[in-house]
């Protein structure tokens, strides 16, 4: 039940950070990252931190978004006008 939760989160996260890094960037490829970004977190979180679950989940969404960001700022599609 736990990989289903980090799927969604990751998929909200890498959706969100494609908003936030102002750039056109694939859906999929930033949810992706989002996913994989929450897996991480969440992974070294376990085995570094206290093993909370929900403090897991944070670190986890804060590391998909800096990684989504990144990768949007990186790959340079079109800037969107806001």
């Amino acid at each position: 039940m736990e990989w289903i939760w980090l799927i969604v989160i990751g998929a909200i996260v890498g959706w969100l950070g494609r908003l936030v890094a102002g750039r056109d960037v694939n859906l999929l490829l930033t949810i992706v990252i989002g996913i994989v970004g929450v897996w991480l977190g969440f992974y070294i979180w376990d085995r570094v931190g206290d093993g909370s679950k929900p403090l897991g989940y944070v670190i986890g969404v804060l590391v998909a978004a800096v990684l989504v960001i990144l990768v949007g700022r990186m790959a340079g599609g079109r800037r969107r006008n806001s």
